[in-house]
């Protein structure tokens, strides 16, 4: 069937736009082959583009694809992310370039049909990655209002508050992924290796444990419960390649590392502050009780550097909860 001319105006614009092949091909469900090949006739009919397109890759130059990618990542960002769960599309650079590692991440993926789910997971497995996919997520609802969209050079609204979604909406269908990897890896290490796979999903986040978050795949955790979200049945989440289910050494190890770096980077001067941080996570909170010694000297000192004129008591780090009985 031909391409109608209106079709292959648009096209012909993203091109210009900077757009890759590959979002272009997706968006008006054409093969890369016919994007890349209106891609040459451009050039053909009007040669000054040669200077704008790259004579082999047919790509922008550098600061037109910058611009692209960035169009491309405030779209994303108004279809995709909630921040009412925590999928961003870019974080604060401080939490992103943080050295805390993990080898457990969890994703968010959309667009996904229970033939494309085990499709991925099979992707994933070839990959060498070992991990668990939840089912669909399509009866979870918004409690919230969408934000408005602002122009941030004009102030323009371009969007009003609620005109997207309104609280009590059903959210876009979609599937929480665990991917557990054989050695630690940065948040920032994770996400370039994942995004070559999967590159229009959220920013993928560290899985400090595992059964909680495997519970969180069905919304079987006390605080998904607690907030009325829809259960979905155990039996439909998939396992694929290998998994650990259990927490292992090397599990608990992190945590520690992760519990002691959180201290630090933090400012964390009391041990009350740490456990209410982390009170809904039974792992972590077994953890911090196990090795309160250490995570009190840590705190100790980040009091002291605090209040370098003062001495910390005993009570003041002592935690409420009865750990020491």
């Amino acid at each position: 069937m031909a391409m109608s001319e209106s079709k292959r105006h648009v096209i012909e614009d993203d091109i210009k736009k900077g757009y890759t092949q590959d979002v272009i091909a997706k968006k008006y469900k054409v093969s890369t082959r016919t994007v890349l090949r209106l891609k040459k006739g451009l050039v053909q009919a009007n040669p000054q583009l040669a200077e704008q397109i790259d004579d082999n890759k047919y790509s922008l130059k550098i600061g037109d694809r910058q611009a692209a990618k960035a169009e491309h990542l405030k779209e994303l960002k108004r279809l995709y992310e909630d921040t009412e769960e925590g999928w961003v599309f870019d974080a604060a650079e401080e939490e992103y370039k943080s050295r805390l590692m993990s080898r457990t991440f969890a994703g968010i993926v959309y667009g996904l049909t229970d033939e494309t789910r085990l499709d991925l997971a099979q992707k994933l497995e070839a990959k060498g990655f070992g991990g668990q996919m939840s089912p669909i997520h399509d009866k979870d609802l918004w409690t919230h209002d969408s934000p408005p969209v602002v122009d941030e050079e004009t102030g323009e609204i371009l969007e009003e508050e609620g005109s997207r979604y309104k609280a009590g909406d059903r959210k876009k269908p979609h599937v929480h992924v665990m991917i557990q990897l054989d050695k630690n890896k940065t948040k920032k290490e994770f996400n370039a290796m994942i995004h070559t796979i999967l590159p229009d999903t959220p920013l993928w986040i560290i899985v400090t444990t595992v059964k909680g978050y495997h519970n969180y795949l069905t919304h079987h955790t006390e605080a998904a419960m607690k907030a009325g979200k829809y259960l979905y049945e155990e039996d439909e989440v998939i396992t694929f390649g290998s998994f650990e289910m259990i927490m292992t050494k090397k599990d608990r190890q992190l945590i520690i590392s992760m519990l002691a770096a959180e201290i630090m980077e933090e400012h964390i001067c009391y041990l009350n502050e740490l456990v209410e941080k982390h009170i809904h996570i039974p792992e972590e909170i077994g953890i911090i009780k196990d090795c309160s010694y250490f995570f009190r000297s840590l705190i100790d000192e980040q009091w002291k550097k605090a209040n370098p004129k003062g001495r910390i008591s005993q009570n003041e780090v002592r935690i409420v909860y009865d750990f020491d009985e």
